[in-house]
């Protein structure tokens, strides 16, 4: 009795954490949940690289081509805060991070027929003067985006192994346990 209540708790476990983590380097259509987004944070020596997959419907409210010019407005006004990191993400200050590069794009495919969907991809690369006080990240873009609800972290830091976390409006900060 023990050996299957043991079992049940594993099987829970291990379900939970194949939804959470991407089944490859690239989230794929799978992955695509409204209100849910997905992030990978890699840390190797003083480079920070986030990567974010956030679909189109959670930041605007809309997945489809802009059929007004308020739609094409808000499209333009999300990409504009979306390429402002400090409306995405906040690292520890002590760590002084640079940002060196960002690039936003929007990845469209097909879910079921006749229902097109959308993500954007943002990509964040830092430099960091101390690297080892980066004790946190903060996903600001929560406070920002209200449709936004969750994003799946993937963190791995100098070799090690990854680990998934789930943030949230309350828990809107990644802890980075120190190297």
């Amino acid at each position: 009795m023990k050996f299957l209540r043991f079992f049940g708790h594993c099987s829970l476990y291990i379900s939970l954490l194949l939804i959470v983590m991407p089944t490859s380097g690239k989230a794929g259509n799978d992955n695509h949940i409204h209100g849910r987004g997905q992030a990978k944070v890699k840390i190797t020596g003083n480079k920070v690289v986030i990567r974010l997959l956030l679909p189109v419907h959670s930041i605007l409210g809309f997945e489809r081509e802009p059929q007004s010019e308020e739609q094409r407005q808000a499209l333009a006004r999300a990409e504009a805060m979306l390429l402002q990191a400090s409306n995405v993400v906040r690292l520890a200050v002590a760590s002084k991070c640079q940002l060196a590069s960002k690039a936003l794009k929007v990845k469209r495919f097909k879910k079921k027929k006749h229902h097109k969907h959308a993500d954007f991809v943002l990509t964040f690369k830092y430099r960091c003067v101390h690297p080892t006080a980066l004790n946190k990240i903060q996903f600001t873009l929560f406070d920002n985006f209200p449709r936004l609800q969750n994003i799946d972290v993937v963190f791995s830091s100098n070799a090690k192994t990854a680990h998934a976390k789930e943030l949230t409006r309350r828990q809107d900060t990644l802890k980075i346990a120190g190297e």
